[in-house]
């Protein structure tokens, strides 16, 4: 039987400057000096198969994919668990085929397929050795949902249903062999005989599983057997006995095997045996009757692998105080100490546990490299390393970097990227440094870095300059961030008066009546200000009373003014320009504002013509605030208010000055619809409207009803609907110099889209008839979808861990082009607003929206926080959209990517950002995670989980298309 040389121990020093590693010798199997393993778990599939399969092409495909992982992340053994619950993973004459395999306890694989066979062939010839895996006493492992467990309910080879008398049921509904019986331990060495027997394995191994309780019901058995002992020291002879017999089976047959076991960690609390670890948590040696030290100390064993599930530092059960008690136990003797860590552990979610992130791993890993005695480490389990690439990575990384490779990573603080100025009382500080070494920051280790060696701080202020020292190795950088601005003040002025660009009104002003404006100017603090307007003097208040000794400081000076009523029988009244009068130590200084204000009734003469093509409307006067919805070239409306750069429509949304035509009449606005039909086609129903003024008409969906809102209109005609339509009813609501059609229609998936067009005659109403996705390869063939990669060229977006050199620009680009790619995949006619790092205004990508009129329009974003939160408590994935119509799109993304990529959700959001507003089509925008926070830029930034998520968006897309 082959089986390669054990290679001999080659030792790393860690040092605070730095890490001098020697390369290490030829990989081989049963390295046992160098142990790198993961344990691959198939009891409950929790690693192998992840679905039970009789079929040999995804059984070998799955074990491929396990062994391709560990080696790249250079691992040289696997502990593979081919006797989960007394069934087997391997062609056994003793146990009958495992369901965890194949679904069915007895059902073998088709074509003889031997799983075990398969993974040693593969697994040797990447030069990683095998463990055979056993649970010894284990019968079933049931699920919270199954019945308690019989022997009648094992298939009927399995050796527990023809020998019922070596079984106990215990009370947690299994089934275990009954350890106290000579049977039942040659039936176990058997096995063991057997695996070692039938193939090239590099090792028998046991894990933690011995007696299930305390609670075990063998007192027939000790009393048969017992011998004068107590319970408890029976019950542990009788595994020690097994241990021996084992031990002695493997030696036999092939002294190159390793026999070994992975006990829970504590062996016993020094409060119960002197000799114990200064621990307080549950005892192996009491409560599963597993004797390691005597193991140990009888040389039964090849190696002891103890589980340390616990972080460094742990209260309880402190890591670094159970690594030096394993190291004392094991000193001395020919047992091996490998250390099994919790993998499972890391990527909590809370940044206050030592699990945060991938740093604990690491640090431990790291200290068994610090102490001499400990020959190596093994991962539980290896879907810790499937199910999060950040541990994977960071693992490879340290193994890389054992075997002698370079870290080039260099110590840089990136934000801020210089010494600043601030108000804030604390502040968060990151960057990037190597993660295989460890990093101060004013003598304090910062724990919480990424697999990368992304970090970030978060610093209290105090008053003044505080310095922030980052020393790694013989690196160091340093950041001043200073508390608090200038008390200094250069805005001051050369006389007391009132400068006439500082009085309101800059432009003509109107409102209607018993609406308030704020009337302003500028002078300088501790004067006394009035306006005069429309036979009114009112009294302004400063915004601040603060005074420089012998300065004069301007500030603000503000009041409030109410619309009067206009005289009866007008429409308009100008109430002239304010006049402002400012008193300063006996310095009177008069000055009039540029502009009128006017007041205008609800009867307006003032009329606004869209001159510019499709523009858009705002719920106020401020743009930022968001818009409404597009208005056509023609269309015009009432003009109810006049501020600033604004004006105000008869609908109540605002317009920019400079895309309408002003004009004055008199005239009774005469609007009606003359005509009224209904058009269906492939893509829209559409809703032809001639009317005799070419009045302001908009839409919105509200509560799956579409309301098409027409201004100055009094009449409107009812509608036949074609029996082709979408539209399932159409009612008419008219309130005084407005009406309104209410559209309903099949079903809330029946509409896919709106938006007006103005034509020769009047208005078009285009409804965009629903699309699906099809059968086959190509699911999402004829559906067109706009991809919006936000920022780019000169805005970066949001600032992360390496600065401008990897901005928000550059992620939301790289996962918009796979995202690209992954919806190409599945049939889809895909279009980018930029596809290289230029930039692209807001204004442009929604005008390549409304052009398109895609299927979907999916803009990327990542986000972004102020630097006076601990960004390492804020994380996750969120869609976010305006319209009603994007409510289903955006809620199967989320949940797409939320189930299968196990993200934090921070929900479905409804916000009027300037690329979703369109109707013409579902629109929805993505931020993706949060880019100053180390561990989400790392996955944020990383290739492999780009493609991941550009994949599971692209999934949420299909699964919209399917509804």
């Amino acid at each position: 039987m082959h089986k390669k040389i054990v290679s001999s121990l080659l030792v790393f020093t860690l040092v605070l400057a730095s890490l001098v590693l020697p390369a290490s010798a030829d990989k081989g199997l049963n390295k046992v000096d160098d142990l790198r393993g993961v344990w691959v778990a198939s009891v409950v599939n929790i690693d192998y198969p992840k679905v039970r399969a009789t079929d040999p092409v995804s059984l070998k495909a799955e074990a491929d994919a396990i062994l391709n992982r560990a080696e790249s992340m250079g691992l040289n053994a696997v502990f593979l668990q081919v006797r989960p619950t007394g069934d087997a993973l391997y062609k056994s004459a003793i146990f009958p085929w495992s369901k965890y395999l194949t679904g069915e306890q007895g059902l073998a694989p088709d074509d003889e397929f031997d799983p075990l066979s398969y993974w040693i062939s593969e697994a040797h010839k990447k030069g990683i050795a095998v463990h055979a895996w056993i649970n010894p006493y284990r019968i079933t492992k049931k699920s919270a949902n199954e019945p308690v467990q019989t022997v009648d309910m094992l298939d009927s080879g399995n050796p527990a249903r023809k020998n019922p008398t070596y079984v106990i049921a215990h009370t947690d509904g299994n089934l275990y062999y009954n350890p106290g019986m000579p049977e039942v331990r040659k039936l176990i060495v058997d096995g063991v005989t057997e695996i070692i027997s039938n193939y090239d394995i590099d090792g028998i191994h046991f894990d933690d599983y011995f007696y299930p309780g305390t609670e075990f019901s063998d007192s027939t058995t000790f009393v048969q057997y017992g011998n004068g002992l107590s319970l408890a020291d029976w019950r542990r002879e009788n595994v020690n006995q097994l241990m021996r017999d084992v031990d002695s089976a493997v030696k036999k047959l092939d002294p190159t095997v390793l026999f070994g076991i992975s006990p829970f960690g504590i062996w016993a609390n020094k409060s119960s045996i002197a000799s114990g670890s200064d621990t307080r948590g549950l005892e192996s040696f009491s409560a599963h009757y597993a004797d390691s030290v005597q193991w140990i100390k009888e040389g039964s064993i090849d190696y002891i692998m103890p589980q340390i599930y616990w972080n460094i530092g742990f209260d309880i059960a402190n890591y670094e105080v159970l690594l030096n008690w394993w190291l004392n136990i094991t000193k001395e003797t020919d047992v091996k100490l490998y250390i099994g860590h919790a993998a499972y552990r890391a990527g909590n979610t809370d940044s206050k546990s030592a699990w945060y992130g991938d740093g604990e791993l690491i640090k431990q890993l790291v200290m068994n490299q610090s102490k001499q005695g400990v020959s190596g480490s093994v991962f539980f389990s290896h879907r810790s390393f499937a199910n999060r690439p950040s541990l994977e990575a960071v693992v490879k990384s340290y193994y890389e970097f054992k075997d002698g490779a370079e870290v080039n990573t260099s110590l840089s603080v990136n934000n801020p990227s210089s010494n600043i100025r601030t108000g804030y009382d604390n502040y968060y500080i990151s960057g990037e440094s190597n993660p295989l070494l460890p990093l101060y920051v004013n003598g304090t280790e910062v724990i919480n870095r990424s697999s990368k060696g992304y970090f970030g701080v978060y610093m209290p202020l105090q008053p003044g300059a505080n310095t922030f020292t980052f020393i790694q190795g013989d690196q160091v950088k340093s950041i001043v961030i200073t508390k608090g601005w200038s008390t200094g003040s250069s805005n001051t002025m050369d006389e007391a008066y009132i400068s006439k660009s500082s009085t309101f009104p800059q432009q003509q002003e109107m409102w209607l009546p018993g609406e308030t404006i704020t009337l302003s100017c500028i002078a300088p603090i501790g004067s006394a200000v009035t306006a005069s307007i429309g036979g009114q003097v009112i009294t302004l208040k400063p915004n601040s009373t603060y005074r420089t000794d012998g300065k004069l400081v301007p500030t603000t000076f503000k009041g409030s003014f109410t619309m009067p009523e206009v005289r009866e029988g007008s429409h308009t009244m100008v109430l002239g320009a304010p006049v402002y009068v400012m008193n300063y130590n006996g310095v009177t200084h008069t000055q009039k504002a540029p502009a009128t204000i006017g007041v205008v009734s609800d009867k307006s003469p003032y009329f606004a013509q869209v001159t510019g093509q499709d523009v858009d409307t705002y719920f106020s006067s401020d743009s930022s605030k968001g818009s409404a919805y597009l208005i056509s070239r023609g269309m015009r409306d009432t003009i109810t208010a006049m501020t600033g750069d604004y004006v105000r429509l008869g609908s109540g949304k605002w317009m920019k000055k400079s895309q309408v035509a002003i004009f004055f009449d008199f005239r009774e606005p005469q609007n009606r619809i003359s005509s009224a039909t209904l058009e269906t086609s492939e893509l829209y129903d559409i809703l032809a409207l001639d009317m005799i003024e070419p009045a302001a008409v908009s839409a919105e969906l509200k509560n799956g009803m579409l309301i098409v809102d027409f201004s100055n209109t009094t009449a409107l005609p009812a509608l036949k609907i074609p029996s082709a339509s979408i539209i399932s009813s159409v009612d008419t609501v008219t309130e005084e110099d407005r009406s309104q059609y209410v559209i309903t229609f099949d079903s809330e998936s029946s509409l896919n889209g709106y938006h007006i067009e103005k034509s020769e005659s009047g208005v078009n109403v285009f409804l965009k008839r629903p699309v699906y996705a099809t059968s086959g390869d190509l699911p999402l063939k004829g559906i067109k979808i706009l991809v919006d990669p936000g920022h780019g060229g000169s805005d970066p977006g949001a600032i992360g861990i390496l600065g401008t050199s990897y901005s928000e620009k550059h992620i939301n680009l790289d996962t918009s082009l796979k995202l690209k790619e992954a919806l190409t995949d599945l049939g889809a006619t895909v279009y980018m607003t930029r596809s290289t790092d230029v930039y692209v205004s807001l204004f442009d990508r929604l005008r390549l929206s409304y052009q398109l009129k895609p299927d979907l329009f999916i803009s990327m974003h990542a986000n972004s926080i102020g630097p006076d939160v601990n960004i390492n408590n804020v994380s996750g994935f969120s869609v976010h959209y305006k319209q009603e119509l994007a409510k289903s799109a955006s809620k199967s993304v989320l949940d797409s990517v939320i189930t299968d990529l196990s993200r934090k959700s921070r929900g479905l959001n409804i916000n009027n950002f300037y690329v979703v507003r369109g109707t013409w089509a579902p629109s929805i925008l993505l931020e993706t995670g949060f880019v100053p926070n180390p561990l989400e830029f790392e996955w944020l930034s990383d290739a492999s989980q780009q493609e991941q998520l550009a994949r599971e968006v692209a999934s949420g897309i299909l699964d919209y298309f399917r509804r």
